[in-house]
C-alpha cells in the first residue's frame, strides 16, 4: 500500500506550508545576495545553496529589493530531495495501478474543473532520455496529448494548463508532462508529492 502526502505550494500561501524564516523583508544575508545577483526573478522560489531546506522569494520594486525567507518542512516520515526545493516521490510511478491511485487522490483534491494545480513527480530528462530521479528507467508513462508544447527537463502531473492552451477544457485525468522549460525552480506554483517511508 502506498501512502502519499500531497502538498500544495504557491507564493501566496507558502507560509501555510513553510515556516517563514524571517519576520519581514530582509536586505542582507544569503537570500539578499542571491536576489541581487541579476539571475533571479521576482516572486519565484529559490533554494538556499548551503541548506536545501531553506528557500527564498525575491521581491523587487523601484525603491528597494529584498527577500523573504522560508523554511520548508516535509511532514514527518517523508523524504526530502537534497538540492531541490521539493519532496521526492521515492518509488516513482512505475505501474498503471500506481498511476491510477495517485491520479485518484489528486482529483479528490481539485477544487473544481478549473483547478490548475500541477504536481512534481520524481522524473527528469538527462541527455534527452527520461528517467526517474531514483535511477530507475521509466517502464510506465502516461504522457499528456500535448507533450510537444513543453520542453523542460523536469516531470510533473498536469490536468489544466491555461497558459499554453487558453480556453482548453480540463483533461479527464492528470498526465505526465515536461515542465515549461524555465527550470524546475521557476515553477513555483506546483504542488509536491511526498511518499511516506
Amino acid at each position: 500500500m502506498k501512502y502519499l502526502v500531497i502538498l500544495s505550494l504557491a507564493v501566496s500561501s507558502v507560509s501555510a506550508l513553510g515556516i517563514p524564516r524571517s519576520t519581514g523583508p530582509e536586505t542582507s544575508g544569503p537570500g539578499y545576495e542571491m536576489c541581487n545577483d541579476g539571475d533571479h526573478v521576482s516572486n519565484y522560489l529559490y533554494s538556499d545553496p548551503e541548506d536545501c531546506h531553506y528557500f527564498y522569494s525575491c521581491q523587487f520594486n523601484d525603491h528597494e529589493s529584498h527577500f523573504i525567507g522560508y523554511h520548508f518542512h516535509c511532514p514527518m516520515n517523508t523524504a526530502f530531495l537534497e538540492n531541490a526545493q521539493r519532496c521526492h516521490h521515492e518509488e516513482d510511478i512505475d505501474t498503471e495501478e500506481e498511476n491510477a491511485f495517485v491520479v485518484e487522490e489528486l482529483l479528490k483534491l481539485a477544487e473544481d474543473d478549473d483547478d490548475e494545480k500541477d504536481y512534481w513527480i520524481g522524473g527528469s530528462r538527462v541527455d534527452g532520455e527520461w528517467g526517474w530521479n531514483s535511477g530507475a528507467p521509466m517502464t510506465f508513462v502516461n504522457w499528456t496529448p500535448n507533450k510537444g508544447f513543453f520542453f523542460g527537463d523536469c516531470l510533473q502531473l498536469v490536468r489544466v494548463d491555461k497558459y499554453f492552451f487558453p480556453g482548453q477544457a480540463p483533461l479527464e485525468s492528470f498526465y505526465f508532462t515536461p515542465n515549461t522549460g524555465l527550470g524546475c525552480q521557476y515553477d513555483f506554483d506546483n504542488g509536491f508529492i511526498c511518499e511516506k517511508e
